[in-house]
């Protein structure tokens, strides 16, 4: 039977909140618009060439080499700065009630620092855009979002009230049914400025089977770690694409059952790790989707730049120790 949102643990939440990452939940679904909009601007001020340049400076950690900056605006790591890697958290504490970087024994007052200075940080950005007028009426809503729940549990974490289009969100219902329960005279919640109380608010979200009530004061991950077994003496030698980085492709790379591999609009998935390799070795340069560095969810086209010799335990040993990392269930 599957678990309603209140009995949930943190690994419960965390699988959840990867399993939707991609296409509710990501962030950068809206900051890549908004980066793609300020570069254009500073095109028209400074020239192409030079913006070209300048971006490729910014973005280093995440772009390719040559080809246009606004190709790794698509596919990119944006966990590689810490700024689009808070709001990764943000997503995850506003859904789900978790704080997925705290570490093992760190105290609440710690936690509760952190958290507001990342809301406030990021509602000063949200702030700062004019989305209205660089994005329009039918922007990806993932910022504002996230932006919006986070605010919003963190009122009622702290008795306050709650925007009320913040409380539908968490109670999974729609703007315009909120709409009707807080007006009227039939009014099921009251609502001073399009705010509701604490009180009101959560005894309304305990009946709701799409809330989460927040664990991040106790709760912690568990990312344990698995220690990399030697691999068996003479055992057959298999040759693998490693990244920039240093990483190469490996058996925990599957999503939802397959490995994604080729360029950017080539791509193709296989579900066997053989045949994935097999459609590698065949490119001229292989690339493969892998999931963002840190806890992030965001999965991204890299590059291969070298092969390198290993074998089948060691790279059954990388993927379980990926896999720990993403889930304290293993």
């Amino acid at each position: 039977m599957d678990l309603k949102p209140r009995d949930t643990d943190f690994a419960d939440r965390f699988n959840d909140y990867v399993e939707i990452f991609d296409e509710e939940l990501d962030p950068c679904g809206t900051i890549t618009p908004i980066i793609h909009k300020i570069g254009g601007l500073l095109e028209t001020v400074f020239g192409a060439d030079r913006v070209q340049a300048g971006m490729k400076i910014i973005m280093e950690p995440i772009a390719e080499d040559g080809g246009p900056w606004r190709e790794d605006l698509y596919s990119a790591y944006y966990s590689e700065f810490a700024f689009t890697e808070m709001l990764t958290e943000i997503a995850a504490y506003g859904r789900y009630g978790i704080f997925i970087n705290a570490k093992k024994g760190e105290p609440e007052g710690d936690l509760e620092h952190k958290l507001s200075h990342m809301i406030e940080t990021a509602s000063d950005f949200l702030d700062q855009c004019p989305l209205d007028q660089w994005l329009g009426d039918n922007r990806p809503p993932q910022l504002e979002t996230a932006v919006l729940v986070a605010r919003g549990r963190w009122a009622l974490d702290h008795g306050k009230p709650i925007e009320a289009q913040a409380l539908a969100k968490l109670g999974g219902v729609s703007w315009g049914r909120m709409r009707n329960m807080i007006s009227g005279k039939g009014a099921v919640l009251h609502a001073e400025g399009g705010m509701i109380p604490a009180h009101e608010a959560l005894d309304w979200l305990a009946d709701r089977d799409d809330y989460y009530p927040s664990i991040w004061r106790t709760a912690r991950p568990n990312w344990d770690d698995i220690v990399h077994e030697n691999a068996l003496e003479y055992e057959d030698p298999v040759f693998v694409p490693a990244a920039r980085d240093g990483e190469v492709f490996h058996p925990g790379l599957q999503r939802s059952g397959e490995y994604t591999v080729g360029a950017k609009g080539e791509e193709a998935r296989y579900e066997r790790f053989e045949d994935a390799l097999g459609a590698l070795t065949r490119m001229s340069t292989p690339r493969w989707r892998r999931p963002g560095k840190g806890n992030s969810p965001s999965w991204s086209l890299v590059s291969g730049v070298e092969w390198k010799r290993s074998t089948m335990t060691e790279l059954q040993g990388i993927a379980k120790s990926m896999q720990a990392m993403r889930s304290d269930s293993l």
